[in-house]
């Protein structure tokens, strides 16, 4: 069911013409007959008492925001709350105030949908990551993600980061990790070793913090870099030095009393 409030005959008869929405429009629908459309908000808990009483005797108040699809069925955009709520315990008339606007595209959907949960309900963390993942995935970079949604540039970083992280985002989204340490623990996700020292420090009162050992393993590996392309020089002008794991397996044979030849004589002072 539908109560029109402006002209809406005209504008189908447009639509029809021209197979899109001319302009805005604001009718009242029936919340059922309203098309949930995708959304980046998946946490369909039960709102509280309060909320479902007020609309159930005073009806919806804010009016939520549709689109037509190409079937001319109400697509609901913005207000799933409000909209799943009222079709379950119904309105004094029956009907719930919506704004039609044109489809949006993808990218405009999930970041609108994200500005409205994230700065008016507690948006869950783990959605705005699958969010800023479905942002990423149609092309939007970081930086038009943090335009977007006015998320903090690092935080989106951190998001994309874990995104992309198998085990570490499995963690993530079980309530193991915060952002900012699963951040981390993607860095390193393929470091089986430093991953075990991540862990180490998170769960230890008295040592290092996992920013701490993180940076640690970050100079290592630069420290370990920096070896490895002195070795390939220097092999490369004929000398026989150890690579840094034969370093570390040679243990005390690094003593020049120790040394010898590739034919097992002492290696020349000079």
């Amino acid at each position: 069911m539908t109560d029109t409030i402006q002209t809406p005959a005209d504008t189908a008869a447009d639509e029809a013409t021209t197979g899109a929405v001319q302009a805005e429009e604001f009718l009242h629908l029936d919340p059922a007959d309203i098309i949930i459309g995708t959304n980046v908000r998946n946490d369909l808990r039960p709102d509280h008492k309060e909320f479902r009483k007020s609309i159930k005797e005073r009806g919806v108040l804010e009016a939520v925001t549709v689109y037509r699809n190409e079937d001319g069925q109400y697509v609901l955009l913005r207000g799933q709350r409000r909209t799943v709520t009222a079709a379950e315990v119904g309105t004094p008339t029956g009907l719930i105030p919506a704004r039609v606007v044109p489809q949006p595209d993808d990218a405009d959907r999930i970041g609108d949908q994200m500005v409205e949960n994230i700065h008016r309900a507690g948006m869950r963390e783990t959605e705005i990551v699958s969010g800023m993942e479905q942002l990423a995935l149609l092309g939007v970079s970081a930086a038009q993600i943090a335009k977007r949604t006015s998320i903090d540039r690092p935080t989106v970083n951190a998001a994309l980061a874990v995104s992309k992280a198998g085990e570490t985002r499995a963690k993530y989204e079980a309530g193991d990790l915060t952002l900012e340490h699963a951040a981390i623990y993607a860095e390193f996700e393929d470091d089986e070793a430093a991953i075990e020292r991540l862990d180490r420090a998170r769960t230890s009162r008295w040592g290092d913090s996992v920013k701490h050992v993180a940076q640690k393993l970050r100079d290592e590996a630069a420290e370990r870099a920096a070896y490895d392309t002195e070795v390939e020089r220097l092999r490369a002008e004929g000398l026989p030095v150890l690579s840094f794991d034969e370093a570390d397996d040679a243990d005390g044979s690094l003593l020049l009393e120790d040394m010898r030849t590739v034919e097992g004589e002492p290696v020349p002072v000079d």
